[in-house]
C-alpha cells in the first residue's frame, strides 16, 4: 500500500462513523491482499508475509469488533475465521491459490456493509478533528480538499 493510500484511508477513518469505520476495514483488507498478490508475483517472499501479516491483522480487527448480542454476529465470526484460516495457509505454502475466494467473500461482505453504512447517520467516532471540504476547483477536472482548523487543540484532551 503506498503512501497516498495509507492517507486517504488515515483521513477517511478520522471522520467515519462505526459502520464506516468497517467498511474502510474491508477496503484495506482488500488492498492488502493486492499487495500480496502482486508480492508473489514478484516473488518478494518478504513483502509477500509482511502483507498476509497486515491482512490477518485486518481480519482480527473485524473480529474484535463483533458484538455477539446479535445472532449475525456468529455467522461472521466462522467467515472472518475462515477467511484467517486461509490467509495463515497462504503463508505456510507460500501460494495465492486460494486468494480468489477469500476475495469473494471479502467484496460481498464489504457491499453489504457500504449498504449498511450509507444508512448509518451517527456522528464519527473520533472527535476534535480536522473537518475535511472536497470539491471541484475552478480548475479543470481538479478536486481540491480543504482541511478546516476550527479545533485550537487538535489531538487528545484529557
Amino acid at each position: 500500500m503506498n503512501t497516498s493510500v495509507k492517507q486517504e484511508f488515515v483521513r477517511r477513518i478520522t471522520q467515519a462513523n462505526r459502520s464506516q469505520l468497517t467498511v474502510i476495514v474491508f477496503e484495506m483488507l482488500m488492498e492488502y491482499l493486492n499487495d500480496t498478490k502482486e508480492a508473489k508475483e514478484a516473488n518478494d517472499r518478504p513483502v509477500f508475509r509482511e502483507g498476509i501479516r497486515k491482512a490477518i491483522g485486518c481480519v482480527d480487527e473485524l473480529l474484535s469488533s463483533l458484538n455477539y448480542d446479535f445472532e449475525i454476529s456468529q455467522g461472521l465470526s466462522q467467515l472472518y475465521m475462515y477467511v484467517k484460516k486461509e490467509l495463515i495457509l497462504a503463508d505456510i505454502r507460500n501460494n495465492t491459490e486460494n486468494f480468489e475466494v477469500i476475495y469473494t467473500v471479502i467484496k460481498g461482505l464489504h457491499e453489504s456493509f457500504e449498504k449498511v453504512s450509507k444508512e448509518d447517520t451517527s456522528p464519527p467516532l473520533m472527535q476534535n478533528t480536522q473537518d475535511v471540504y472536497a470539491g471541484l476547483t475552478y480548475g479543470r477536472n481538479d478536486l481540491n480538499e480543504s482541511l478546516s482548523y476550527q479545533h485550537t487543540a487538535r489531538g487528545y484532551q484529557a
